[in-house]
């Protein structure tokens, strides 16, 4: 055990969890939090004790009114305290939730949720920060084929030994 983790009070982390759902065009269903600046991918913090995989089902469906099961595990994005804007420090599991058709999601959280929208790819930076532009970049090449399950800080690759890779 290290000397500078107590076990019986280890560090408070969140746990996310959010769903890359996408229209029969290839768009990204993205939310519109009313807490917070830019859209979003649909889902939000576990429960105690709550798999995150069960925690973004919950989320999709308490949102946008979608029954949708994780197909699979997209990416893992490790989130730094921003002391700024008050977010704690913690992981975000993305996870593949599948593609329906465009008509097919409403907004159904209104207390959270401002709006719910179909974005292409090209459109991203414009609805969104590049943060969150930048995780859901990365879980696409992972749903198209073109990448493998990463480990992200920030919405940003980095390898095994910590060095960060150019996002291409």
């Amino acid at each position: 055990m290290h000397k500078d983790v107590n076990p019986a009070a280890p560090p408070l982390r969140r746990i996310g969890a959010v769903g890359i759902i996408r229209d029969y065009d290839g768009r990204v269903l993205l939310v519109d939090p009313a807490y917070k600046d830019g859209w979003i991918l649909p889902g939000g913090g576990a429960h105690a004790n709550e798999f995150p995989h069960v925690a973004v089902t919950r989320e999709v469906q308490e949102e946008v009114g979608l029954e949708l099961y994780p197909a699979r595990l997209l990416v893992v994005d490790y989130v730094p305290e921003n002391e700024a804007d008050d977010v704690r420090e913690g992981l975000t599991f993305v996870f593949d939730m599948g593609s329906v058709g465009a008509d097919t999601p409403k907004l159904i959280n209104s207390h959270e949720l401002t709006g719910v929208q179909w974005v292409l790819r090209d459109d991203l930076p414009e609805v969104t920060v590049p943060a969150q532009e930048r995780r859901i970049r990365e879980a696409l090449r992972v749903v198209e084929g073109t990448g493998t399950v990463h480990y992200l800080v920030n919405g940003e690759r980095v390898c095994v030994n910590g060095s960060r890779r150019p996002i291409t």
